[in-house]
């Protein structure tokens, strides 16, 4: 497979290295699945997944899924069937030519979700023409208005069609990609979306878009949840040869955000939260970041124990007459509870500026039980200032 596109690599040959999505409107602890429920459903899908794939293997005579990775990969599309299994190596997917919906973000025509593209965050596409001819007529006044709060924001701008445009071309003419993850247990992000990279074939050889993006300019290092694991050394790399050479976003003269320096030290910042957690939870079964596909199975192991958790604070719920809910992302529609019966102890804690920001909590794991549906669900109560670390209130210490 060889791409017929005009996509043409920013820099000499070298050797290879290697939306926002609306929320859905809170649904209060009762309407939350219960983890009984959870638990059956996936059991009852993981035993007719099974049983698919064997007799599907038995049909095509037990053909093997190869490697993604350093060797040929698993030819033909393996389509939605086990795409959530913990692998890093998922395999070769079929390409359509309407798959990439902005710089970031593909549409496998077979998977039932979106693509979001680990390591990158690239500008906003104009989905409303006002917002296009009003970026056109002031665009320095456009940029002031979405950056009034002080803090960075995502909008639409000129760079982001431009990183579109260089999807589309990178992806022209593929017939299919090489998907593979970053860790083998973080599958997918909040909205359901698959966290991937994405390789395509150029000129004989796998090439990493997400890399690539970053090389070209399109996109920086985007590192706010985590660093790469897998692509970190590579990802560093090529944003300062893209800085240093002006490409795309680093260009003055683009119209594109002006203040990737802040947002660069907002997320390693939180980037380093996330890299201390990951290396104090080595060897402890109790630290559970919520962002690992199978936090709720093991958070019910530990009912009744104490744990640590890390996850980002996704919305709160107060509902004026029962305590205040503060969920923390884990899954659309199972995002995990903080409870808070004290109400001044959450305004001390000011929670409301936190928003996805990762935030550390140690608790006991209690299963709540609605006392009319009956229905249950995993929470912490929070009781002490002390149980939460939140992390350096904005703008980051280094902040330009």
């Amino acid at each position: 497979m060889m791409p017929s596109g005009s996509w043409k690599s920013p820099c000499p040959e070298r050797s290879d290295p290697e939306r926002s999505d609306p929320e859905r409107s809170d649904l209060g602890v009762s309407a939350q699945l219960t983890y009984v429920q959870l638990m059956c459903t996936l059991q009852y899908i993981r035993s007719i997944a099974t049983a698919v794939v064997f007799f599907a293997a038995i049909s095509i005579g037990c053909e093997t899924l190869g490697s993604s990775g350093g060797g040929p990969g698993v030819t033909g599309n393996p389509g939605a069937a086990g795409i959530d299994r913990p692998t890093l190596k998922l395999g070769e997917f079929d390409l359509e030519p309407k798959s990439v919906i902005d710089g970031d973000t593909l549409r496998i025509p077979s998977l039932p979700k979106t693509l979001r593209l680990i390591g990158v965050d690239t500008e906003e596409t104009f989905k409303l023409e006002s917002d296009a001819r009003e970026a056109e007529a002031d665009w320095p006044g456009y940029v002031a208005r979405h950056l009034q709060s002080g803090k960075p924001e995502k909008f639409a701008t000129p760079m982001g069609e431009k990183a579109k445009a260089f999807a589309q071309d990178f992806f022209a003419g593929a017939k299919s990609v090489r998907l593979e993850r970053d860790r083998e247990n973080q599958i997918r992000d909040r909205y359901g979306r698959y966290l991937v990279y994405v390789f395509v074939k150029h000129d004989g050889k796998w090439l990493n878009y997400n890399v690539e993006c970053v090389r070209a300019g399109m996109s920086p290092y985007f590192m706010k949840y985590g660093y790469s694991n897998r692509f970190h050394v590579e990802f560093e790399a090529v944003m300062t040869e893209a800085r240093a050479a002006h490409r795309g976003i680093w260009n003055k003269d683009e119209q594109r955000y002006p203040d990737y320096d802040v947002r660069l030290d907002w997320w390693r910042a939180r980037a380093e939260i996330v890299r201390g957690f990951d290396n104090e939870a080595v060897g402890k079964s109790h630290f559970i970041a919520l962002n690992d596909s199978d936090a709720l199975e093991r958070l019910t192991k530990h009912v009744g124990k104490a744990v640590e958790l890390l996850g980002g604070v996704a919305k709160i719920v107060d509902y004026g007459n029962g305590p205040i809910r503060v969920y923390l992302s884990h899954r659309d529609r199972q995002d995990f509870p903080l409870i808070f019966f004290d109400r001044d102890l959450f305004q001390s804690l000011d929670l409301e500026s936190f928003i996805s920001e990762s935030v550390r909590v140690r608790g006991k794991v209690e299963i709540y039980k609605h006392p009319r549906k009956g229905d249950e669900q995993l929470q912490i109560v929070i009781n002490s200032t002390d149980q939460l670390s939140l992390p350096q209130a904005w703008p980051p210490p280094t902040a330009k």
